[in-house]
């Protein structure tokens, strides 16, 4: 162990709230101007390679070409049900290099990919009409978006409206299923709607659409380039449909639609998250200037989609300010200028609660795999969400809350040996997820039946009870598909490639859970002693080894974990290391084996008692086995 036994952590009224409090941009004139921040990029960040720009523009077509292949020839011919799971991934994936071949066509639009307008244009114009976007009225309006962002009076998207001049329904619309309703209408048809009625754009006297040379967007030397962008738009949508008479309209949505959804559904997120944290200023005629709505964004990170995306997702800071530089150049010009900017720069990570409590990536990413794995993700998401902001507190934590010897089941005490120890921990980790979740088996006593798969269940509010359903579908749904394999591979080759596995991950899922939160140095707090702070600090870091890597370092980065949840993985060991000489003797790890660690808690810690060291902390509680 880390020095500190049974020391208590400080005794500061904190709430996890103020842990993660949101910090505002500045919105005060910078120290620096435009031209020192340019000076600061290397000068060949700003030099166009029409021969590089060309290569991931092949690379991109090859990678469509490569899934079409393989998505056409090889999906049709697996055995039922498997195409109805292979079909989504390739959607999937196919959509986010859709995507990324859109972004080329963007960087045509702000004169990044060559030093030839002509050829810009004209490939850019090609790429987006076969993506289904009219390239001339987008880049036109993108353009106006440039060099008014962050304008409550002149911006073309994302204009946000005031508490008065909000539409009434988004108030009914501001719950769990509300949210869910209007993400999935934003993200499946959102970019059309915006395209064809300016739904979430500056606001005109008359209506405005993109399809429409006529609109107020346009002035009248554009209106024939909006007219280009409709022609192609038509063509390109004529040859889909005599695609689709060969070829019949299933295949085609199967081949592109279903892609070009998920492309448009990241199209979306994207855009919305640059433009959408409760840190960024808007700001109206009398404040706003160029360079304060260039600094009104925010740089996002998607991991290995960033690539994918060619880095439009963690270099829109740099974008906004130099919308000229190529995406191969952006991330070296993003490094170079953060130096400069300082607090000016905005960045947010995709982690822990990372965008709202309903997004596509915690939400619906989260949904399909924890349904995936057996887990209903809603309801383990809403008590481990509580467990966070109780932990240590034997009166509201929400899982591995211990009992005190005279509240101990009396079964407990015979079979504290070592027959009785080895039965217990076999039934822990073969069955103990699926205990705790049906009955909330160490949990938080509540006054009635308590189970994460009832929707009634005492651990949930009213509002989450359409959630909790939502889970429970996900669950049946795989569970189904699951049957339908196994009515076609047999159910032993079922478990032999998929139960084996998951009963292992249920085992190590408890084993680490348990280990973090079950050790004789952790306290645990009555009401009277207990604050967040206090219980934030009473959980331990273990060392698994090489696994620690595999299951993300969520084992030896927990302390960190549940001071600030929301930092992710990939960052959370540097983070440690740099919190552990300022926590001392309050941060807890041990690096025992687990395995070796999980029979002597087994043994060391059935039940707490009151402190008998300090009288003065008469509501910690300490693991004890003197009986």
């Amino acid at each position: 162990m880390g020095a500190g036994g049974r020391s208590n952590p400080r005794d500061q009224d904190v709430k996890e709230s103020d842990v993660g409090a949101i910090k505002r941009a500045p919105t005060s004139k910078p120290p620096f101007t435009l031209a020192d921040i340019r000076k600061a990029i290397p000068p060949h960040c700003f030099e166009r390679s029409m021969i590089r720009s060309f290569s991931y523009l092949f690379r991109d077509l090859v990678a469509i070409s490569i899934l079409y292949y393989i998505a056409s020839t090889y999906i049709p011919q697996l055995p039922h049900p498997l195409p109805y799971l292979a079909w989504p991934i390739y959607w999937y994936v196919q959509g986010c290099v859709f995507l990324g071949l859109w972004m080329i066509a963007h960087e045509c639009g702000h004169h990044a990919f060559s030093d030839y307008t002509l050829l810009e244009d004209s490939l850019g114009f090609v790429i987006h009409s076969c993506l289904l976007t009219p390239y001339f009225s987008w880049k036109i309006s993108h353009r106006r978006h440039h060099a008014n962002t962050g304008s409550l009076d002149r911006d073309e998207v994302y204009v946000p409206k005031t508490r008065a001049t909000l539409d009434r329904t988004k108030f009914y619309l501001d719950n769990p299923v509300g949210r869910s309703l209007t993400l999935l209408v934003k993200l499946s048809l959102g970019w059309y709607i915006y395209l064809s009625i300016n739904a979430a754009g500056r606001p005109y006297d008359r209506f405005a659409s993109h399809y429409d040379p006529r609109s107020p967007i346009f002035s009248d030397g554009e209106r024939i380039l909006i007219l280009m962008s409709d022609i192609g738009l038509i063509s390109f949508s004529y040859l889909l449909y005599k695609v689709a008479m060969v070829q019949g309209f299933v295949w085609l949505f199967c081949v592109y639609g279903g892609p070009l959804m998920v492309m448009n559904a990241f199209l979306v997120t994207i855009t919305y998250l640059h433009h959408t944290h409760p840190s960024l200023p808007h700001f109206d005629n009398s404040e706003w200037n160029w360079m304060k709505g260039a600094f009104a964004t925010v740089d996002r990170d998607y991991g290995v989609l960033n690539k994918v995306f060619h880095n439009i997702t963690d270099t829109h800071v740099l974008h906004h300010l130099f919308s000229y530089i190529p995406h191969y150049h952006a991330m070296e010009a993003t490094n170079a200028i953060k130096p400069i900017l300082g607090e000016f720069y905005q960045t947010h990570e995709c982690g822990h609660h990372a965008f709202s409590d309903y997004t596509l990536l915690e939400d619906s990413l989260g949904f399909v795999i924890h349904s995936c794995l057996l887990t209903p993700y809603f309801s383990w998401k809403i008590s481990h969400r509580r467990h966070h902001a109780n932990t240590g507190s034997l009166d509201r934590d929400e899982v591995y809350v211990p009992k005190t010897r005279a509240t101990l089941d009396r079964t407990k005490f015979y079979l504290d040996n070592p027959v009785g120890r080895s039965l217990t921990l076999l039934v822990k980790l073969s069955l103990g997820w699926y205990i705790y979740l049906s009955i909330n088996a160490a949990g938080r006593p509540y006054d009635r039946f308590a189970s994460h798969y009832d929707p009634r269940s005492p651990i949930f509010s009213d509002g989450e009870r359409i959630l909790i359903l939502m889970s429970d579908i996900g669950l049946i749904s795989f569970s189904y598909l699951l049957y339908k394999v196994a009515m076609v591979q047999g159910f032993v080759w079922l478990f032999c490639v998929y139960g084996g596995p998951l009963m292992v991950m249920n085992a190590f899922l408890v084993t680490i859970t348990y280990l973090h939160h079950t050790h004789p140095s952790l306290p645990h707090f009555d009401n009277s002693e207990w604050n967040w702070m206090k219980g934030a600090f009473a959980t331990v870091d273990r060392d698994y080894g090489v696994l620690n890597k595999v299951f993300h370092n969520i084992t030896d980065t927990h302390v960190l974990h549940h001071l600030f949840s929301y930092i992710p993985h990939y960052h959370a060991m540097e983070a440690t290391n740099a919190i552990k000489p300022i926590l001392g003797e309050f941060y807890q790890s041990d690096s025992t084996p687990f395995f070796v660690a999980l029979w002597r808690e087994s043994k060391n810690c059935l039940f707490i008692e009151p402190d008998e060291v300090d009288e003065k902390n008469k509501g910690v509680y300490w693991f004890s086995n003197k009986y």
